[in-house]
């Protein structure tokens, strides 16, 4: 039996322009993506979600001006 679900991506940036440009690619690439604009928010989706994840995309600098 073949796994027909689809990949799911969460990327983890502060930066509006970031979001949107990493958004772009990795939805172009066939992956539904979540945004966790926050390391808090990013640490409750994993908890909750992690498991569903297939690729974590992370800004190094978050929060840094």
């Amino acid at each position: 039996m073949t796994d027909l679900r689809k990949l799911r991506a969460l990327v983890v940036e502060d930066d509006r322009l970031h979001v949107q440009q990493y958004r772009d690619a990795v939805q172009a690439a066939g992956y539904i993506v979540d945004i966790a604009r926050t390391a808090e928010h990013a640490v409750t989706h994993l908890r909750d979600h992690g498991h569903q994840l297939d690729l974590l995309l992370v800004d190094l600098h978050l929060g840094e001006p």
